[in-house]
């Protein structure tokens, strides 16, 4: 997909194969990121020649995806709090290339 500003993207969906990979890459021009949502850990990859990449690895608190949604969906419910439709609308038109 190629959006307005110029940038690229590529997307990838296997269903057939029996191993599980949930992983999310961005690479640009001066680093390559890759982030895992099953060990929910990030690692950033800086650096144009093999020998002289650093990388760094972020390891955020350990939580529950689902269990963090429906949770802030709770929330929102117990505060009379409106869910914001905004940033699922932005979403969508980034997945459908909008």
């Amino acid at each position: 997909m190629r959006y307005p500003s110029g940038v690229s993207s590529y997307i990838q969906a296997n269903w057939t194969t029996t191993v599980k990979i949930r992983k999310l890459t961005v690479t640009g021009d001066k680093a390559y990121l890759e982030g895992d949502y099953i060990s929910q850990e990030i690692e950033i990859y800086q650096g144009c020649e093999a020998a002289e990449t650093q990388v760094t690895r972020i390891v955020p608190e350990r939580k529950e995806p689902l269990k963090e949604e429906l949770l802030y969906f709770l929330g929102c419910l117990k505060k009379n709090s409106e869910v914001d439709s905004k940033f699922a609308l932005e979403s969508l038109k980034i997945a459908l290339n909008q």
